[in-house]
C-alpha cells in the first residue's frame, strides 16, 4: 500500500499554499446557481451521518482541523406561514461570525 500524500490537497497544492486566488474567489462567491428570496421562520436541521473520516491538518488542545471526502448528511425542517417543508442536503459551509453567532450553508438535494 503507497503512503498518503500527506501535507498535499486533492489539487496537488500544499497545505500551506490558499486554495484559491483572489480572482478565483470573486467567481466562487458569485457561483449561486438558483435565485434567492427572503424568507423568516423556524427551522431545525437533523444530523444523518453518524460519523465523518478525514485527515488532520492542524491540531491543538483548542480543537482540530482537518479535510475529508465524506458528506455530513441532514435533513431540514423549515416552517413558515403555518406549514412545514422537508429537504434533505448536505452541510456544505460552516462559519463561525463571532462568539455567540455560527452561520451554516446547506445545500439541497437536487430531486
Amino acid at each position: 500500500m503507497e503512503p498518503k500524500n500527506i501535507g498535499r490537497r486533492s489539487d496537488g497544492r500544499g497545505m500551506d499554499q490558499p486554495m484559491h486566488s483572489p480572482e478565483e474567489q470573486v467567481g466562487l462567491d458569485d457561483r449561486r446557481s438558483e435565485e434567492r428570496h427572503v424568507e423568516h421562520g423556524a427551522l431545525r436541521v437533523f444530523v444523518e451521518s453518524s460519523q465523518l473520516a478525514g485527515e488532520v491538518e492542524n491540531i491543538s488542545p483548542a480543537g482540530v482541523y482537518f479535510f475529508s471526502t465524506d458528506q455530513l448528511r441532514v435533513r431540514v425542517e423549515v416552517e413558515s406561514n403555518g406549514t412545514t417543508r422537508a429537504y434533505h442536503g448536505r452541510m456544505a459551509r460552516v462559519a463561525r461570525m463571532s462568539d455567540s453567532e455560527t452561520g451554516f450553508a446547506i445545500e439541497f438535494d437536487r430531486e
